[in-house]
C-alpha cells in the first residue's frame, strides 16, 4: 500500500546498475512512499540511503571548510612571518629574548621545509585520495604564497621597479616552484597515512637543507638555533623508525613463533 506524501526531498536518479546517484536541487514535490520507507523517485531507495547521502554531503562540506579556515590561517601565518624574515634586523651587536625569538621563527617559517612539512599536513589531514593531495597541496601553497607576495608589496616603502616582463616571470617561477613543492607535499603528507616510510623524502630535504645554509650559518645566533632545529627533527625521524623497524622484526618473529 503506497501513502501520498508532499514534502522537500532531492531528486533522486538510479544511473546505473552499480547503485550510482545524482543528487540534484531541492524540489517542493509529492511522492509515493510504502510502508517501509521505499521512495519512487526515478528508481528506488530507501529513507536511510538518503539520509546517508545528505549525512555525507555535510560531512564533506564541512570537511572543505576546515581546509579553507587551515588555508587561511596557516598560509596568513607564512605569508607575515616570510616577510619578517626577509627584512630581519641586525642581530650582530647584541638581540632582546623577543626579538630572537620572532627572527628564530620568521627564519624558521620561511625555509623551505617548513614550506614543505605544511603541505605535507594538508595531504595528511584533508586528502583522501591521491588526487585530492595533489589538488589541495597545490591549493594550499598557492595561497601561502599569495599572502606572502601581497604582504610584501605592502610592507615594502618604495616599490622596486622592474619591467613588466620580469615581474611575470618571477612571479611564474615563484607560483610554479611552489605548487610543485605544494603538490610534492601533499603527496608525501598522504602516503604517510599509508606507510611511515614516506618520512624518508623529508629526512632527505632537511639533511639537504643543512648544506644549503652552509658554515657561514653557524656563525650567528639565529642561523645556529635553525640548524639546531634541523638536527633535532633529523633524530627525531631516525629514532621513530627504529622503533618501525624494531616493532616490525618483533612482530614478524611472534608470527614465525605462532606458525
Amino acid at each position: 500500500m503506497y501513502i501520498m506524501s508532499t514534502r522537500s526531498l532531492p531528486i533522486i536518479t538510479r544511473i546505473d546498475s552499480k547503485k550510482a546517484l545524482y543528487i540534484g536541487d531541492y524540489w517542493h514535490l509529492s511522492s509515493f512512499f510504502n510502508k517501509k520507507g521505499i521512495i519512487t523517485i526515478n528508481g528506488v531507495l530507501t529513507f536511510w540511503e538518503v539520509f546517508a547521502l545528505l549525512k555525507d554531503n555535510q560531512k564533506y562540506k564541512g570537511h572543505r571548510g576546515n581546509f579553507m579556515t587551515f588555508t587561511c590561517i596557516a598560509g596568513l601565518i607564512v605569508g607575515v612571518f616570510s616577510v619578517i624574515s626577509d627584512n630581519l634586523p641586525n642581530l650582530s651587536d647584541g638581540v632582546t629574548v623577543f626579538k630572537f625569538v620572532i627572527s628564530y621563527l620568521a627564519v624558521m617559517i620561511n625555509s623551505l621545509p617548513i614550506w614543505f612539512i605544511l603541505a605535507m599536513v594538508v595531504g595528511y589531514i584533508f586528502a583522501k585520495k591521491i588526487r585530492d593531495a595533489v589538488l589541495l597541496g597545490a591549493i594550499y601553497t598557492i595561497a601561502a604564497i599569495t599572502f606572502y607576495f601581497v604582504i610584501s608589496n605592502i610592507y615594502q616603502d618604495t616599490p622596486v621597479t622592474i619591467s613588466f616582463k620580469e615581474e611575470a616571470i618571477s612571479y611564474l617561477i615563484w607560483y610554479g616552484a611552489s605548487t610543485v613543492g605544494g603538490i610534492i607535499g601533499g603527496c608525501v603528507g598522504f602516503f604517510i597515512k599509508k606507510t611511515p616510510y614516506a618520512l624518508l623524502s623529508l629526512l632527505a630535504g632537511l639533511i639537504l637543507q643543512l648544506f644549503v645554509n652552509g658554515t657561514s650559518s653557524w656563525n650567528n645566533i639565529v642561523g645556529i638555533a635553525q640548524n639546531i632545529t634541523y638536527c633535532l627533527m633529523i633524530g627525531c625521524i631516525v629514532i621513530i623508525y627504529i622503533v618501525i623497524v624494531k616493532f616490525n622484526i618483533s612482530l614478524v618473529k611472534r608470527n614465525e613463533e605462532r606458525l
